[in-house]
């Protein structure tokens, strides 16, 4: 029988459901938000947000050592609550460490990618957040408090729009930036407000802290090393486009990244986390179950990205004309193929913490490494060669073929031997 369709099918649904009412109405402020400020803001200005969003995202995985993920692994809510302890000192110490960076650079003012040294402070702030919001959702996963982490996708989403919309009308040139930043950080506090304060930034002594990550030392060097090179590999063509074609290719590729993960962040990050937090407890118990489990995920993504893409393939041009206007058409056209990515990336992003659960990430992450080679290799010879969209459309295709092998190798790495067991 079906795992999908045994007595747990209400209090999975539930729980679906919980998390996708905090998606939703994210959802629906994050489609206003984009509709407005895009008319507020240029191709450049989004360009400049696309590669500050990026630094945060790579810096924020080395504060936290990839740690994060063994919350949810742990067997009892008093062994997740001392990891997330640990992990809250290691933010800690290295935010206080980037605070001297940051110091630094804007009394030597070093700018940002040509833009305001003052800039760096913010990216402190981003990152300390970015950090704490991440151990805070794994530690409600375990918990199984899906409410509070829906209502922290609302929070952040109604932050970030509403400060990017305001500073807009106020042509403040970087208004993008500084709502980004605020709106993390207030995040960070509704997450951290809702945590019990008794048991909340405890300090840990240098002894114990070196005796977990010694015991937890291969699935941090692996989740740690996939996050860095996985994050590295995303933000990799904002980087390389901006260098060889300007800011302002990145902001438009980065519009159309950002409409294309509106759905995968209202269904397939909620899915994972589910099939995340599921997984790991029916792996331990019962393999056969952690299959059906699997299947049965696999099967509802792949229907999820069909309906939520396929209009995309068909009208991006004409969708992003009609609701954002004339100027991201461009925008629109590269969303009709890079579309076809993204229904994979649907299925896949959930799927691969099989490597977690199973505590395989070695295998994961000799993947990743063989992407980033393969994409940082190729997106370098054709900026050299071709245009900037035939350089976005060529990449785009060796992205869709990488993903379908990822799928294949997860299939077989991740549940094929589990069958015979």
């Amino acid at each position: 029988m079906s795992f999908i369709n045994q007595k747990n099918i209400k209090k999975t649904i539930g729980q679906l459901g919980t998390l996708l009412f905090g998606s939703g109405f994210s959802f629906l402020v994050n489609v206003v938000g984009l509709y407005i400020y895009s008319k507020l803001y240029s191709a450049e200005q989004f360009g400049v947000f696309a590669l500050f969003v990026s630094v945060i995202s790579i810096v924020s995985i080395v504060t936290s050592l990839g740690l994060e993920y063994v919350i949810v692994l742990q067997k009892t809510v008093k062994e997740a609550l001392y990891i997330r302890n640990v992990c809250e000192n290691i933010v800690i110490y290295f935010s206080l460490i980037l605070v001297f960076i940051s110091v630094l650079l804007v009394a030597g003012s070093i700018q940002f990618f040509d833009e305001s040294e003052l800039i760096w402070i913010l990216v402190v702030m981003s990152i300390f957040s970015i950090s704490m919001i991440n151990i805070f959702i794994s530690w409600n996963n375990k918990l199984k408090n899906y409410k509070i982490i829906s209502t922290y996708k609302l929070v952040q989403s109604i932050s970030v729009s509403f400060i990017s919309v305001f500073l807009g009308y106020k042509n403040v040139s970087l208004g993008l930036v500084f709502a980004y930043s605020i709106g993390v950080f207030v995040s960070f506090l509704y997450l951290w407000r809702s945590i019990d304060r008794k048991h909340l930034f405890k300090r840990i002594e240098l002894p114990e802290l070196k005796l977990v990550l010694s015991k937890n030392r291969d699935t941090i060097n692996y989740s740690y090393n996939i996050g860095l090179l996985l994050t590295a590999v995303k933000a990799l063509p904002n980087f390389v486009l901006g260098h060889f074609f300007g800011l302002g290719i990145v902001g438009v590729y980065d519009m159309s990244i950002k409409i294309l993960n509106i759905p995968k962040k209202l269904l397939s990050s909620n899915i994972g986390e589910l099939f995340y937090q599921k997984g790991s407890v029916l792996y331990n118990r019962n393999n056969m179950k952690f299959v059906l489990l699997a299947r049965d995920t696999s099967k509802y993504l792949f229907l999820f990205s069909i309906l939520s893409y396929f209009l995309f393939a068909l009208f991006g041009t004409e969708l992003f004309s009609f609701f954002l206007g004339d100027k991201w058409a461009l925008a629109g056209e590269l969303s009709e193929v890079l579309s076809f990515w993204y229904m994979l990336l649907f299925i896949s992003s959930p799927m691969a913490y099989v490597f977690y659960i199973r505590r395989t990430l070695n295998k994961y992450f000799k993947f990743t490494v063989f992407v980033l080679l393969i994409k940082a290799s190729f997106l370098f010879i054709i900026v050299n060669y071709d245009t900037a969209i035939n350089s976005v459309y060529l990449y785009t295709y060796v992205c869709i073929g990488l993903e379908l092998l990822l799928l294949i190798y997860i299939y077989i790495k991740g549940f094929l031997d589990l069958k015979d067991e």
